[in-house]
This record gives structure tokens, sequence and C-alpha cells, in this order.
């Protein structure tokens, strides 16, 4: 129907009988462009749903994202399953099929990770220059 395709939107008569498939949602949280609920569609797997937000923002800890997994028959504690999604992009790892209720989250890490550690220093210097700027050097006579 999206490509517009007239085969794809047929006619409901009378007596047709349409079956509309149940979509379970899944959570996509953290350090990603766009978190957003997705619908859990066949094959959608960990780096899909990451792709499918906009991807991972620059600095996350995408070597430990964390799926937290409600355990059947209802018990309370969930599980926790840690994935490194550099190594599922690199085919070192496979891809995790995710499950109804899956919750995606992808950290931020530490401003002082060896990832963010470049961004952390530029920010501390055009913080230091914004201030030299809007408050003008300062001279102490003792």
């Amino acid at each position: 129907m999206r490509a517009g395709k007239e085969t794809a939107n047929p006619w409901v008569r009378p007596g047709d009988i349409i079956v509309v498939q149940e979509a379970y949602p899944i959570y996509v949280t953290g350090a990603v462009v766009a978190p957003n609920s997705l619908y859990l569609r066949e094959n959608l797997s960990l780096s899909r749903a990451i792709a499918q937000v906009g991807g991972a923002r620059k600095g996350a800890k995408t070597d430990k994202v964390r799926i937290v997994r409600t355990k059947p028959g209802g018990e309370l504690e969930p599980e926790i399953i840690v994935a490194n999604l550099d190594a599922i992009r690199k085919q070192k790892q496979p891809d995790i099929a995710l499950k109804p209720y899956d919750i995606i989250d992808v950290s931020d890490g530490s401003p002082w990770d060896l990832k963010n550690l470049p961004m952390t220093l530029l920010g501390f210097a055009q913080s230091g220059a914004s201030n030299v700027i809007t408050q003008g050097s300062y001279r102490i006579i003792q």
C-alpha cells in the first residue's frame, strides 16, 4: 500500500475475513538518536531495532547494550542480556532476536571513556574560551 500499488489495496466485500496480526511493542531507550517504541515484527533483531531509531549517538557504549527481558510466567525479576553491538556489526557475534516487551537500553558511557574523551576535552576548551570572551581578561594587582 505504501508503494501505491493497486493490487496491495484489495476491495473488501461482505463475507470477507480480515486477519489483523497482533504486534507486541519493544522499547529502545538511552543514547540513540530517537528513543521510541517499535512494534515487534518477524525477524526484528537488536541491530535492526537500533537502526530503526536512527542508530546510536556518538559516544554511546555500544559494546555493552542491555536488553531487559521479562521472564515467562510473570516473574518480577527480569532477565538482563548484555550484548556487544560492535561485535554484532562486525559479524563476530550473532545478532539477538527480540521478544515482546523487550527494553533495549544503550548507555551514554562516561565522559572519561576513551571514546568520549576528545568530546569532553573539546567541551572544556569551548567553555573556557567562552568565559574569556564573555567576561574578558582579569588583571590582578597586589
